[in-house]
């Protein structure tokens, strides 16, 4: 994992983290710049964590908050909370386990924003796939996009799509309303599927493919392509992440009944 150290979008210093080993999870605690370094008028400095593909890894946060980041996420957030709201960017996915405040803890992602006060939740987004999922594990969260706002209880999913829904009209009050209810969609599920990558177990429950290939290829470190008319069919599989990448492979070959072909180092599955 390595650290880039911002100010004003800037990269001021750069490291790579040391890492301690302590069961599948590797534990990173990025040093922060003391408020009492920051001087006035001056912007605040931010660090943005980045995970390779391979590793399952635990940021500490100004606040005590706790974030488990998987392969290839990032995480930016401010050296110290000054302000009355705490807020951080992710990229990727990622495990929080938020401290009680009554100062509002927002995590943005993409064009949506989850905001909590203290509690646990798994949050994936994906600028490639134009999704972002978030599931409640302990506690309340709302997610928000645009003006939007939707509350979550324990055990729901929330998912918002990026791509815009198919338009009759375009302008009408109920195409707007329909394409907005296509964007955002709430399911009750098993919250426990969604933080199975904790235990370096790869679980799912009725997943589109594009986003177990897209899983896949963060963790293995390879570019895995999905044809288009396919991306939307829907797998349950389980399987350990000590699995070399060609059981994998031949794993995808039989529960999919695809064919899955590698040129050039790409693998595509049709």
């Amino acid at each position: 994992p390595t650290v880039f150290r911002e100010r004003d979008e800037k990269t001021i210093d750069r490291r790579a983290l040391e890492m301690r080993e302590t069961g599948n999870t590797y534990v990173v605690t990025a040093e922060t710049l003391p408020p009492d370094e920051l001087l006035a008028g001056e912007s605040v400095v931010y660090e943005r964590v980045v995970i390779p593909v391979g590793y399952t890894c635990s940021v500490s946060l100004p606040d005590g908050s706790a974030v488990v980041l998987n392969a290839g996420s990032e995480l930016r957030f401010p050296g110290c909370f000054c302000d009355s709201v705490r807020e951080v960017e992710l990229k990727g996915e990622g495990y929080f386990e938020v401290a009680h405040s009554g100062c509002p803890f927002i995590v943005r992602a993409g064009e949506t924003k989850v905001t909590v006060y203290g509690t646990r939740f798994n949050l994936f987004y994906s600028d490639r796939l134009t999704v972002t999922e978030a599931v409640l594990v302990e506690g309340l969260k709302y997610m928000t996009f645009y003006s939007t706002t939707q509350h979550c209880l324990r055990g729901f999913l929330l998912q918002y799509f990026g791509e815009a829904a198919p338009k009759k009209c375009g302008n009408c009050s109920c195409c707007l309303a329909a394409e907005q209810e296509a964007q955002l969609q709430v399911e009750e599920v098993d919250a426990d599927d969604y933080i199975q990558w904790l235990t370096n177990n790869f679980k799912y429950r009725g997943a589109r493919l594009d986003r177990i290939a897209f899983d896949l290829a963060a963790w293995y470190g390879v570019e895995i392509e999905v044809a288009p008319e396919i991306a939307v069919e829907v797998y349950s599989l389980e399987f350990g992440k000590e699995l070399s990448l060609d059981e994998v492979v031949w794993a995808l070959r039989k529960i999919t009944g695809r064919t899955v072909k590698k040129e050039g180092g790409v693998y595509r599955i049709e």
